[in-house]
């Protein structure tokens, strides 16, 4: 993957940043972090922070509910459908055959259905890294840093819909519960995107991948 740019810092601070002034406007409302430059960098820093969190939540999300729509789903049982979905019959021939001769992995029967789906997570890694070592692979970097950025917003999301419940329950006011219809919006929104961002990065890594020549990258 490309070296830490900005798109980098802000995926981690736009969750951050909404789960720290979620918290500040329900239960610290005096201080939020509008008073001086100061507090804005402090608040700022501390986002980043927090939105690293939300990334490692959003990871464990990844696995309990979008492990079918994130770029996992070709890393296990449903590995063979997203390649046959993205490849037409002449494509999936070269995609074996380069599987044999780049890759060096045998594909019984020429059939990827014969392939264990436990051996799909090495493959697809294989495939990124062999990819990326031909200098193919910029565009899946993006699709794959969109698709954290939105992962992301989701758990931060999510977790501000549970800090509202709370809030309404500690202080048995309903009224805050209206919030919840854009916030849920917004986790909807972020699950759309997910999938989107995460066909975008198949096609491409499959895509990128047939580009390659058939010998593999140790032959003499």
């Amino acid at each position: 993957m490309d070296k830490f740019d900005q798109f980098d810092f802000i995926a981690y601070l736009a969750p951050g940043g909404l789960l720290l002034l979620a918290y500040c406007i329900l239960w610290r409302p005096h201080s939020l972090p509008f008073g001086d430059a100061t507090t804005a960098v402090a608040f700022a820093i501390a986002s980043y922070a927090v939105g690293h969190m939300a990334g490692a939540l959003g990871a464990a999300l990844e696995l309990l509910i979008f492990r079918r729509i994130g770029p996992r789903a070709l890393a296990g049982k449903n590995s063979e459908a997203w390649i046959v979905r993205n490849l037409d019959s002449d494509q999936t021939e070269r995609f074996i055959a380069l599987l044999e001769t780049r890759l060096l992995r045998v594909v019984p029967g020429h059939e990827l259905k014969n392939i264990d789906y436990r051996h799909w997570r090495n493959i697809a890694r294989q495939i990124y890294i062999d990819t990326a070592s031909q200098g193919r692979a910029r565009r899946v970097d993006i699709f794959n840093r969109l698709y954290a950025f939105y992962r992301g917003l989701a758990a931060a999301s999510s977790i501000t819909v549970l800090m509202l419940v709370v809030f309404s329950l500690e202080r048995w006011d309903l009224s805050p519960l209206w919030y919840l219809i854009p916030l849920l919006a917004v986790v909807g929104g972020c699950a759309s995107q997910m999938r989107s961002f995460t066909r975008l990065y198949t096609s491409e890594l499959l895509q990128q991948f047939l580009l390659l020549p058939k010998n593999s990258p140790d032959a003499r």
